[in-house]
């Protein structure tokens, strides 16, 4: 089979033109993300302006016993200039910001969930009756109630604290 010279040319001609086209994109591309990912700060300059004045005395003696006394007193400015870079930008409103676990928790209810993705969705959903004690992983602090007991470690008594109201409005109450 032959191949006409003019197809040959024509072939080699198209794939020249796209491989140029894909070298100009990638060129494009690389520079776009520089540009993008390159911090402009922003540069504040402060100046500060110092007079000072400085006094110069100077004594002559002439050999026919006169004394010439030349007094001059020059002023001058010195302007010290700081730079400071102050990058200020934005919060982007537009993005939503995960904080969470990327498992979803198995409950919704504090008494039925137990996976460990449960207890920030808890701690900011839900105010406990108690809590453990910042300083002292081994002891509990009143929260909601304000005060509790018990007397044989299964049965326990919370004292809820007054004016603690749900969301709704409803005051907290033992039942």
């Amino acid at each position: 089979m032959k191949v006409d010279k003019n197809l040959k040319k024509a072939i080699s001609t198209t794939t020249a033109i796209i491989i140029a086209v894909v070298i100009i994109i990638a060129v494009v591309g690389g520079v776009a993300a520089v540009v993008m990912t390159s911090h402009k700060p922003t540069t504040t300059t402060i100046t500060t302006v110092v007079p000072t004045t400085t006094t110069v005395t100077t004594t002559t003696t002439v050999p026919t016993t006169t004394t010439v006394t030349t007094t001059t007193t020059s002023s001058s400015t010195t302007t010290t200039v700081t730079s400071m870079q102050v990058t200020i930008t934005p919060p982007n409103t537009s993005q939503l910001v995960d904080v969470y676990w990327t498992a979803a928790p198995d409950a919704l209810d504090p008494a039925t969930g137990f996976y460990v993705q449960d207890g920030p969705l808890f701690a900011a959903l839900f105010q406990p009756l108690v809590e453990f004690n910042g300083s002292s992983i081994t002891s509990i602090v009143p929260v909601i109630a304000q005060n509790y007991s018990t007397s044989n470690y299964e049965n326990w008594t919370f004292y809820i604290r007054q004016g603690v109201h749900f969301a709704d409005g409803v005051q907290v109450n033992a039942s």
